[in-house]
């Protein structure tokens, strides 16, 4: 993954030559904040952004591990997301922001629930619980 940076609409244009460094045009609106003197986007911010220019794979799988941590409420990101109505790939972003589930543990999971969920077909349960015959359980990532 490069280092992503956002310039606001207006300034010059990044020189495209520099190598593992992204630029994307967009206004902040307020959504700064600083972490050991560096300015860097919120929180809030930081997961739509990735769930916007990041690929759907990456973006998913970021959502989900957050989500997980307790980082954020879906319906709360959902509304964030509305400031940025009409800009790229927002819709992409507030598909990935509802498709999020705390249940996921790896990457791998979110990849593959991303697909099903792209395909169409309803979405998995995460973390399924299949009891056997001797008492003890297996746990199954996508049922």
């Amino acid at each position: 993954m490069a280092l992503q940076v956002l310039r606001s609409p207006g300034l010059e244009p990044m020189a495209a030559h520099l190598a593992g460094i992204q630029g994307f045009t967009a206004t902040l609106d307020g959504d700064r904040d600083e972490v050991l003197g560096i300015p860097v986007t919120s929180l809030e911010r930081t997961l739509l952004d990735v769930a916007r220019f990041e690929s759907p794979l990456l973006g998913l799988a970021t959502l989900d591990h957050a989500l997980r941590d307790g980082l954020f409420d879906p319906a709360d990101l959902l509304d964030r997301a509305q400031a940025f109505r009409g800009e790229r790939w927002v819709a992409r972003a507030r598909d990935l922001v509802r498709w999020a589930d705390p249940g996921v543990e790896s990457p791998g999971e979110s990849w593959a629930r991303l697909r099903i969920l792209q395909a169409g077909l309803p979405r998995p349960e995460t973390q399924v619980r299949v009891d056997r015959d001797d008492g003890r359980s297996w746990w199954l990532d996508l049922g």
